[in-house]
């Protein structure tokens, strides 16, 4: 006499792609036609089953409660029909389905749940009409990679939206309060002033933030809906956010415009560029296009990862770019400044920028009205996670 025992072991990586969903807030749940007690075996090797799930048959789904039906990690005995049931009562919770499946009895399931997912070799064509996405290795790990990659993707649509709203309202507050305010034969920026902005700090921390790579923590936060841009948390710290940019901004240019207390003058190192005539106007201008830079050169870092400290966030995968596509800015900026036959060249073609050699204090003066936006962003996000706040 002897025994045969064939088994069918889950393949690499199911387990810890299961684990991944569950750190990310997503509850896996196994349908299948086995019995409840093989079904349960599998779900528990592939920790599946919680301490208070349950295991049901089909035949069993229509007598349970909604908070039964909330507990269940495994349904066994399942015909076609008990998948339609599942999926209704999911969604009638208010529950984003997504469903997997491979056979012709899976189409249904597939076509009603919000996001049907069909194999992309073993599964049948029937399948793969239903379905929205096609896994073409069969691979549950795919899923979840497929979901850290999306996360990412909507993090970044988040972050750039959130950046450009900023910065617009940020630069609206100052140079269209400064119409009202300044003189009407005093201009703040030249044409070409302008554009450099737009060329510039505009430009190249967008691009960074487009080339970022996903956080490896993207499956460690909770899901999200999909039309959850700019949630109320975050509207907040963009106003604290845009508030203090501006006070930094429009300080630069009034301390430099009327010379209040000395804090800022024309000093003689002013007059050694190209630009040998410096007003006041002129240099404040400068002075607030240097605060201008370091704020949005700065605030892409600080929301990269909203919801980590900077000093964590810059040691993630692909901060080199940033530093890349910024330090093409300063290089810029710098350039203007302080190589005079650039300005020279520029001058001649028409291109008149109009910018001046600024002395160590005068970058003294601009980092420190700078820090509030930066170091009072970072001290807000530091008190929104100790009250287990995200934005």
């Amino acid at each position: 006499m002897g025994f045969a025992c064939i088994v069918d072991p889950p393949r690499d990586g199911v387990r810890e792609a299961v684990d991944a969903c569950h750190s990310a807030g997503i509850n896996v749940v196994m349908i299948t036609g086995d019995s409840a007690a093989t079904a349960k075996t599998i779900a528990r090797n592939l920790n599946i089953l919680g301490p208070n799930s349950l295991v049901v048959e089909g035949g069993q789904i229509p007598e349970l409660s909604d908070d039964e039906f909330a507990r269940v990690n495994v349904f066994a005995r399942v015909n076609p029909e008990h998948k339609q049931i599942i999926v209704e009562r999911y969604q009638s919770q208010r529950k984003v389905v997504a469903m997997t499946g491979d056979g012709v009895n899976d189409a249904l399931a597939l076509a009603m749940s919000d996001a049907g997912v069909a194999m992309g070799i073993t599964g049948t064509d029937v399948a793969k009409e239903a379905a929205d996405i096609v896994i073409t290795d069969d691979s549950f790990a795919s899923i979840v990679t497929g979901v850290h990659e999306g996360r990412g993707l909507f993090s970044k649509i988040r972050m750039m939206v959130y950046f450009y709203i900023a910065i617009n309202l940020f630069e609206s507050i100052v140079f269209f309060g400064a119409m009202f305010i300044l003189p009407s034969t005093i201009t703040m920026l030249t044409p070409w002033q302008s554009l450099y902005l737009v060329a510039t700090t505009h430009s190249f921390p967008g691009l960074a933030l487009v080339f970022d790579k996903t956080s490896p923590h993207a499956m460690e936060e909770r899901p999200r809906d999909s039309e959850e841009i700019i949630t109320r948390p975050l509207a907040v710290f963009m106003v604290l956010n845009v508030a203090l940019m501006a006070f930094g901004a429009a300080m630069a240019y009034f301390l430099t415009y009327t010379g209040w207390l000395g804090i800022v003058d024309i000093y003689p190192e002013n007059l050694e560029g190209f630009y040998t005539i410096v007003t006041r106007p002129a240099k404040a201008t400068i002075m607030m296009l240097t605060v201008i830079l370091l704020l949005e050169s700065t605030i892409v870092f600080i929301i990269r990862r909203i919801n980590m400290p900077v000093t964590k966030s810059i040691r993630e995968p692909g901060t080199i770019r940033y530093f890349v596509l910024i330090g093409l800015v300063y290089i810029a900026h710098l350039g203007l400044m302080y190589i005079y036959p650039a300005q020279e060249i520029l001058d001649s073609v028409g291109l008149k920028f109009y910018f001046m050699p600024l002395t160590m204090y005068d970058w003294v003066i601009c980092i420190l009205l700078a820090l509030p936006a930066i170091v009072g962003m970072e001290l807000y996000k530091r008190r929104l996670r100790k009250n287990n706040i995200t934005l």
